[in-house]
């Protein structure tokens, strides 16, 4: 079982993961029901930069970017010729 925890505060997310870790492995017949034991195998490790992805932003930078670049690449390309002659 793998659990994630989001927090901007690098520590107050390492809380969190504590929390929830040592509740799960004190309480683990409450949740899963039956003999069931829980053992934490690694302790929680906060990433360095704590991000999730803006989805709607992304989108939309990406839109602009893809316009721009179509853009460019039309105008670079210049004008496509129309007849053939020799």
């Amino acid at each position: 079982m793998e659990i994630e925890v989001y927090h901007q505060d690098r520590l107050q997310s390492l809380e969190i993961a504590q929390a929830v870790a040592s509740t799960l492995t004190n309480e683990a017949r409450e949740y899963v029901g039956g003999d069931v034991q829980i053992k934490l195998v690694d302790d929680p490790l906060p990433s360095r930069f704590p991000v999730k992805p803006n989805v709607p932003l992304n989108g939309f930078f990406g839109l602009v970017l893809g316009l721009v670049l179509g853009f460019v690449y039309v105008v670079w390309r210049g004008k496509p010729q129309v007849g053939y002659s020799q």
